[in-house]
């Protein structure tokens, strides 16, 4: 039960952070090239990096 508690606050941590740059680029209207190509990457980097993330304290969680 805490574990899921946990995994939940940090995907809810993640999503957040994964629309930093989406906002970003709303917020000081870029242009076409940060809106197609930059956005997109730094969304994907830090999805990955995202993905990692919760897989390590999924396995952490899971051999407590």
């Amino acid at each position: 039960m805490f574990s899921s508690k946990i995994i939940v606050i940090y995907r809810i941590i993640a999503l957040l952070i994964l629309s930093i740059p989406i906002a970003v680029n709303i917020y000081n209207k870029g242009d076409i090239v940060s809106s197609v190509i930059y956005v997109p990457l730094i969304t994907l980097g830090l999805s990955g990096i995202a993905i990692f993330i919760d897989s390590k304290l999924d396995a952490l969680l899971n051999r407590v």
